[in-house]
C-alpha cells in the first residue's frame, strides 16, 4: 500500500465526521439530469460515420485493386498463350506440366524422407527464373518475327530446367540412400 492510502485508512475518523450540506444530493442529482439531457452534438455522429465511411472505402479500394491486379496477370497470361503458335504452345505446356511433375515427385521425396527444406525451395527458385527466362524469350521470338533461333533457345531453356530438376530428384535420392547406408551401418 502507499503512504497516502495508509495516513487516509489510519486517519478515517478525521475525514468521515462531516456530512455534506443540505440540498448537496439533489443539486448532483440536477446536474446529472442536465447533463444526461444536453443532445450529443451532431458534430460528434458525423465524425463517427466520417471514420466509419473511409475505413469502408479503405476496405474496398484494397479489395477492388487486388482483384484487378488478379484479373490482369489472368489476362495477360491467357493472352500470351493464345497468340503463340501451336507448335510453341505445346512446347510450353509440355515442359511446364512435366517441371510441375518434378517439383511434385522433389516434395514427395522431401516429405518421405525428411529432406532439408531449402532443396525444394532450390528446386522452385531453379522453376522460377528458368519460366522468367522463357517467357522473356517466348517475347523475344513473337518480336523477332518467329526466329527459329529463339525458338531453338526457348527449348533448350525448359530442358535445362527438366535437367536441373532431375538433378535435384537424384540429389534427393542419393541423400537418402546414403543415409539409409549409414543408419544401417550404425544399427549393424
Amino acid at each position: 500500500m502507499s503512504t497516502i492510502d495508509e495516513i487516509v485508512k489510519n486517519n478515517r475518523s478525521n475525514f468521515d465526521f462531516e456530512e455534506p450540506d443540505d440540498g448537496h444530493l439533489e443539486r448532483f442529482l440536477t446536474k446529472l439530469e442536465q447533463k444526461q439531457s444536453e443532445p450529443v452534438r451532431p458534430a460528434h455522429k458525423l465524425i463517427k460515420v466520417l471514420k466509419v465511411a473511409a475505413l469502408a472505402l479503405i476496405l474496398l479500394t484494397a479489395g477492388a485493386t487486388s482483384w484487378f491486379l488478379l484479373m490482369q496477370s489472368k489476362q495477360v497470361h491467357s493472352a500470351e498463350t493464345s497468340e503463340l503458335p501451336a507448335e510453341l504452345k505445346q512446347v510450353d505446356q509440355y515442359y511446364t506440366q512435366l517441371a510441375d511433375q518434378k517439383l511434385l515427385e522433389i516434395d514427395a521425396l522431401a516429405k518421405e524422407n525428411q529432406v532439408d527444406k531449402t532443396t525444394v525451395d532450390q528446386a522452385t527458385n531453379q522453376v522460377t527464373v528458368l519460366l522468367e527466362i522463357s517467357k522473356s524469350l517466348i517475347a523475344q521470338y513473337m518480336n523477332l518475327n518467329k526466329d527459329e533461333r529463339v525458338f531453338q533457345a526457348i527449348i533448350r531453356n525448359y530442358m535445362l530446367m527438366v535437367s536441373g530438376l532431375d538433378m535435384i530428384v537424384e540429389q534427393v535420392e542419393n541423400n537418402t540412400s546414403s543415409t539409409q547406408k549409414s543408419n544401417n551401418h550404425e544399427k549393424n
